[in-house]
């Protein structure tokens, strides 16, 4: 695995007074510091969303191609892969423990006050179709023990489920093989 994953035979002496692991060290560090300047100067994190969520796709996409053209190995997964893998047991919940647990959220439910937990969603509600944060209302939703789902479902106006870009290009083709670049539909890619 440390041949194939980790790459130390990349180099005669990965560890030669760690200039090797300084160096990789020093790289992530420099990216890291390129993508947060980057994310800055988009007005930050709020308004960087959409760039974000694209370098996180073409990453993504970026990791399946090497994987998938075994240009990085992963034991296991494209190299050393078992030809009749095990799979483990599957969990079975016990009837008298789910029996338990709907006795739980029922009495939880009977218990709080139906009047107080629909005022604090409807100011998630009220949050969520204009531009106010969030995150303050959570708190006080969990004091008027509104459920989580219930919070959710009334914010999620606010945070739509985050759709992939159907095509996108790619800053640099996965080998040279490939050529120029590269478009792909990163549903696909989330499916998997």
């Amino acid at each position: 695995m440390l041949a194939h994953e980790v790459g130390v035979v990349d180099t005669a002496d990965p560890l030669g007074g760690s200039y090797f692991v300084e160096a990789l060290t020093d790289e992530i560090e420099l990216r890291s510091k390129e993508l947060i300047a980057k994310i800055d100067d988009l007005g930050g994190s709020v308004q960087a969303i959409d760039f974000m969520k694209n370098e996180i796709e073409e990453s993504a996409f970026g990791y399946h191609e090497r994987y998938r053209q075994k240009q990085d190995i992963v034991v296991g997964v494209n190299k050393f892969v078992e030809d009749t893998p095990q799979v483990p047991d599957i969990l079975r919940v016990d009837p008298e423990s789910e029996r338990e647990q709907v006795e739980r959220l029922r009495a939880f439910k009977a218990a709080r006050d139906p009047q107080l937990a629909e005022l604090r969603l409807e100011e998630v509600r009220e949050c969520a179709r204009g531009t106010g944060n969030l995150l303050p209302p959570a708190p006080q939703r969990g004091r008027a023990m509104s459920a989580a789902p219930a919070f959710t479902s009334v914010a999620r106006p606010k945070t739509p489920a985050s759709t992939p870009s159907i095509k996108m290009r790619r800053r640099t083709p996965v080998n040279a093989t490939l050529g120029g670049p590269a478009t792909f539909d990163a549903r696909k890619l989330v499916r998997r």
